[in-house]
């Protein structure tokens, strides 16, 4: 399984006047997307971002837009919060667009004409791996699937993330890989990574709670 780099190193980084590393922009899906008309578009789905979002209620799907301009691999993955309730919690995403195959399963939304779908639909790992994100001091569950895909068709692709079952929590999606940093990133980033630290994204978890993991020293996300 590809692992997902540390993507909130790049502001201490640069407040520190070294080269930027491995670092993911933060998004927030703000407002919520409810449907493929009214997804929060990324222009750039080559650049690494990473989207802090909830699945808030049973019924809730959320997507996103990744307008490709030109051939160029497709990269997607989800983390989830290591708190308690979130050992067992596997959100499922789809990675939507024209030129992709038809899905192998059931899906709760209907595809676009013409467009087919990448679809990952986690089973439990156990003992699930974590990921530990040093800039915020948190760590985060891994153990669903990447998926990266070069597409050749030019056009409107989406990420479309949902739960199987209808649980609700947060997650934190990936797309891209190229870094690309500019120096008025860094004042907004700081602000997210407040805003991320302070754990109002992740909405409300349903599923019963258990004990999650910790290291020494770590923040637990509130």
């Amino acid at each position: 399984m590809l692992r997902i780099r540390p993507f909130l190193l790049l502001p201490a980084i640069l407040l520190a006047g070294a080269r930027p590393g491995a670092a993911h922009k933060p998004l927030f899906d703000e407002p919520d997307s409810t449907s493929f008309e009214d997804a929060q578009h990324i222009r750039d789905p080559q650049v690494s971002y990473a989207i802090y979002a909830n699945l808030s209620a049973p019924d809730d799907i959320d997507f996103y837009a990744l307008d490709v301009r030109r051939p160029m691999p497709l990269y997607a993955g989800l983390l989830v919060p290591c708190r308690r309730g979130y050992r067992d919690f596997y959100p499922a995403y789809a990675i939507v667009g024209p030129g992709l195959p038809a899905p192998d399963c059931d899906l709760p939304f209907a595809l676009p004409d013409g467009h087919g779908a990448l679809v990952v639909i986690p089973a439990p790992v156990k003992p699930r791996p974590t990921f530990y994100e040093p800039f915020t001091s948190t760590r985060y569950y891994e153990g669903i699937p990447e998926t990266e895909q070069r597409v050749e068709t030019r056009g409107t692709y989406y990420l479309v993330i949902w739960h199987p079952t209808g649980e609700t929590g947060g997650y934190t999606a990936v797309v891209g890989r190229e870094e690309k940093w500019q120096a008025k990133d860094i004042f907004p980033t700081l602000k997210a990574v407040e805003r991320i630290q302070q754990g109002a994204w992740m909405g409300e978890r349903s599923a019963p709670a258990e004990p999650a993991p910790s290291e020494p020293g770590a923040r637990e996300l509130p």
